[in-house]
């Protein structure tokens, strides 16, 4: 295992009552970053995040660092 100093999420697994909703979603907002977003049967993944389908959690808040307002505004 190596440890990744700096990361913005080190890993993050969310479960989506609406997985198409949820990968539109994503694919958003992570293709303005410039990330990619991988997609499987039943799952999706980009980086450290992994949604697949299920029973959403609650009370879960996360964000990923943009370089500039700019960035923000693009989202």
């Amino acid at each position: 295992m190596e440890i990744k100093r700096g990361r913005l999420i080190d890993h993050l697994h969310l479960h989506a009552r609406d997985l198409e909703a949820t990968k539109r979603f994503y694919a958003g907002v992570l293709g303005t970053l410039g990330i990619p977003l991988t997609e499987g049967d039943g799952y999706f993944f980009a980086d450290e995040l992994w949604v697949d389908q299920g029973t959403p959690s609650t009370g879960v808040h996360f964000a990923f660092q943009a370089p500039d307002r700019a960035t923000v505004g693009r989202l």
